[in-house]
């Protein structure tokens, strides 16, 4: 089976649980025989190279997404990053456009969304009609349906 795996982060750029739990199972999938893609975001910072041709680091992830400083931009600039964030990146659903047509997979299994715009991206696969599996934990839907109002939380 063909699988690709969206995520915001993915080792050797980690934060905590879901990077180390997607690539995981990733490895488990590759090594029982699934020919496995994972779409993520650039670097946050830089980290060693790592030979792994079938992750690929075309994302951008917000500038709001786990930021320790957000919230102290002026309020219509966080209304844009929320949207960016949570609601709809442009340059991501082309990142994935493109990648749903180079590799055409079978099922893409979306891990971490937050920061890459995870309505927009679950929205451009409804509409090409890719099947698709959510990795769920957390609160991530009411998150990415919220304009900072789980900010403080």
């Amino acid at each position: 089976m063909k699988i690709l795996v969206l995520s915001n982060l993915y080792p050797p750029d980690i934060i905590g649980g879901y990077e180390l739990g997607c690539k995981q199972v990733v490895d488990t999938l590759r090594k029982n025989g699934h020919e496995v893609r994972v779409l993520t975001s650039t670097p946050r910072v830089a980290v060693a190279a790592v030979d792994e041709p079938h992750v690929l680091r075309r994302l951008h992830l917000s500038d709001l997404w786990y930021n320790a400083t957000r919230g102290a931009s002026h309020p219509a600039v966080n209304k844009v990053w929320d949207v960016d964030s949570n609601w709809f990146s442009a340059h991501n659903v082309h990142a994935l456009i493109q990648e749903v047509e180079a590799f055409r997979p079978d099922v893409v299994y979306p891990w971490m969304l937050l920061g890459l715009g995870g309505l927009g991206l679950l929205g451009c696969l409804e509409f090409l009609g890719v099947p698709w599996v959510w990795h769920l934990m957390d609160e991530v839907p009411v998150q990415l349906c919220s304009t900072g109002l789980l900010r403080n939380l």
